[in-house]
C-alpha cells in the first residue's frame, strides 16, 4: 500500500513539473532573437505493460535590442578650387557614375558650360558651351538614361526651355516652350516615372507640373496647398514628393509639404528646429538642397545650408535630417564645410557632397565638401 502511494505522489508531482514549465516561459521583451530549448521528463504510469514518456518544451527568448548608430557628418574638403571656376545658383546631378555641374552664375556673368568628375577632386570639362543658353537658377535631374535642364534665367529674362544630353557634351532640345510658364528658382524631381516641375518665379508660383518624356507637360494642380514658394527644395522619400522651406514676397518658410500625386499636398508640420524669417531663427531656410541619404538601411531626408534671413544675411553651414517630415534632428557634426547658399548637392559614392555656392564673402566658391567622413 505505501509503494501505491508513494508512486501516485511521485506521478502527481511530475504532472505539476510539467504543466508549470508549459505554462511558464522565460520571456523578455523587445525580442529579436528567439532560442528554442527542449527538455524531455518520463513519467510512469501505474500498469504492469506499459510506460509512457512525454516530452515538454521550454521556450527561452533572449532580447537584443538594436539602434542605428549615426556616421561621423563631419565634412571633408575635397577640394578648395575646383577647375570648373568659382559660380553661384548651378546644378548637380549624378549620372554615368559621376557628378556633374551644369551652368550657373559666375562672379559676373552666367554660364552654359558642363564639367564632370568621378571623384570630387579632378574636373573635366565636356562643353565649355552647351547648345542650351547661358543659364542660372534652373532645375536638373536624371531621367530616361539622360541629363535634363529644364527653365531657369537666360540673359535678359527668364526660359520654359527644356533640355536634354547622354553625354554632357550634345545636347538637344525636348521642347522650346513647355507648357508651364517661363520661370526660375524652381525645384524638380523624378517620381513615379515622370520629371516634376514644382513652383518658382517670377511671379512666385504655386503650381505643380509633370511630364513622361521631357516634351509633353501636365498640370497636376494650379494651386498647391503650400503656396507660392520660390527658391524651394524638394526630394523624393519613402513614395511621396516632399517640399522643404522656399519662400515668398516676405517670409522665408520653415514648412514641410509632401504629397502622393502632385496634386493632394499634405503639411508635415512646421519644422521644430526651423523658424520664420520674423524670428531670425538660425534654421529657417532658402536656397539650401535636399537629398536623399540611406542610414543604416533606412532612408533619410537631408538638408544643408541655405540662407534664412534678409535682415543679417546668415548664411547656414548645417545639416539636418528626417525619415518623416516632421521630427528633424541636427546631425552629429564636429567640423563643418563654410556657410552658403545657391549651392548644389548630390548623393555620390555613399556621400553627401557639396558644390560651389555663394557666401556673400567670396563671393561665389568653387569648393567641393563631401559628408560623412570615410
Amino acid at each position: 500500500m505505501k509503494k501505491y502511494l508513494f508512486a501516485i505522489l511521485s506521478i502527481i508531482s511530475v504532472l505539476f513539473l510539467v504543466f508549470f514549465n508549459a505554462g511558464c516561459g522565460n520571456v523578455v521583451s523587445e525580442t529579436t532573437t528567439t532560442t528554442t530549448t527542449s527538455t524531455s521528463s518520463t513519467s510512469t504510469s501505474i500498469s504492469t505493460s506499459t510506460t509512457t514518456s512525454s516530452s515538454t518544451t521550454i521556450s527561452t527568448t533572449t532580447t537584443s535590442t538594436t539602434t542605428t548608430t549615426l556616421p561621423d557628418f563631419s565634412w571633408t574638403e575635397k577640394t578648395g578650387a575646383a577647375a570648373f571656376g568659382a559660380r553661384s545658383n548651378h546644378t548637380s546631378v549624378v549620372f554615368d557614375n559621376k557628378m556633374w555641374v551644369i551652368g550657373g552664375y559666375l562672379t559676373s556673368s552666367t554660364t552654359n558650360d558642363v564639367w564632370s568628375s568621378d571623384d570630387g577632386s579632378t574636373w573635366v570639362l565636356a562643353t565649355p558651351e552647351a547648345a542650351f543658353p547661358p543659364i542660372y537658377d534652373h532645375s536638373s535631374v536624371v531621367f530616361d538614361n539622360k541629363m535634363w535642364v529644364i527653365g531657369g534665367q537666360i540673359p535678359g529674362t527668364y526660359t520654359n526651355e527644356v533640355w536634354s544630353s547622354s553625354d554632357g557634351v550634345i545636347w538637344a532640345v525636348a521642347t522650346p516652350e513647355a507648357a508651364f510658364d517661363k520661370r526660375y528658382g524652381h525645384a524638380s524631381v523624378v517620381f513615379d516615372g515622370k520629371i516634376w516641375v514644382i513652383g518658382g518665379g517670377q511671379p512666385y508660383m504655386s503650381d505643380v507640373w509633370y511630364s513622361n518624356d521631357g516634351i509633353i507637360w501636365t498640370q497636376a494642380t494650379g494651386s498647391a496647398a503650400f503656396g507660392n514658394l520660390f527658391q524651394l527644395s524638394a526630394a523624393v522619400l519613402d513614395g511621396e514628393i516632399w517640399v522643404v522651406g522656399g519662400r515668398d514676397d516676405n517670409t522665408i518658410f520653415d514648412n514641410t509639404w509632401h504629397s502622393s500625386d502632385g496634386i493632394s499636398w499634405n503639411k508635415a508640420g512646421d519644422i521644430s528646429a526651423f523658424g520664420t524669417l520674423s524670428s531670425e531663427s538660425e534654421t529657417a531656410r532658402m536656397s539650401h538642397t535636399a537629398v536623399t541619404y540611406t542610414v543604416g538601411g533606412d532612408d533619410k531626408m537631408f538638408v544643408a545650408g541655405g540662407y534664412n534671413s534678409w535682415i543679417t544675411n546668415n548664411y547656414l553651414n548645417d545639416l539636418w535630417y528626417t525619415d518623416n517630415g516632421a521630427s528633424w534632428t541636427e546631425a552629429p557634426v564636429s567640423a563643418a564645410y563654410p556657410g552658403r547658399s545657391e549651392h548644389a548637392s548630390v548623393v555620390f559614392n555613399n556621400k553627401i557632397w557639396v558644390i560651389g555656392g555663394y557666401d556673400n564673402v567670396s563671393p561665389r566658391l568653387n569648393d567641393v565638401w563631401y559628408s560623412p567622413k570615410p
